[in-house]
């Protein structure tokens, strides 16, 4: 499956794949996994590279974060510190879940 042309040279590492809206995305973090920056990727038709949009750029004030996935309502789950929360990309709020752990766990 393509890439979109930008992600071509971008360290494997670097990307995590999920879906959103039923259809396949990729997050891309800035230097790392754990990075206070990702951005999100959607293919819109399945097996399109053409198809690829960019959706999202997450940067929440230099905390770092990990981007767990995607929840069907458009939010994504994040780790935050020791925290899972919940981020609405439109709005840029962040709603704790309750659920604390280290971040491998989580």
């Amino acid at each position: 499956m393509e890439l979109p042309g930008s992600l071509v040279h971008e360290f494997p590492s670097n990307m995590m794949v999920s879906v959103m809206d039923e259809c396949l995305s990729v997050l891309v973090y800035g230097k790392r996994a754990y990075s206070k920056q990702c951005t999100v990727w959607v293919m819109k038709e399945y097996g399109v590279a053409e198809s690829w949009s960019n959706q999202y750029e997450i940067d929440l004030d230099g905390r770092l974060v990990l981007v767990l996935g995607l929840r069907k309502n458009g939010e994504m789950l994040l780790v935050m510190g020791k925290e899972l929360v919940s981020y609405n990309p439109e709005s840029e709020g962040i709603k704790k879940l309750g659920v604390s752990g280290c971040k491998d766990s989580l």
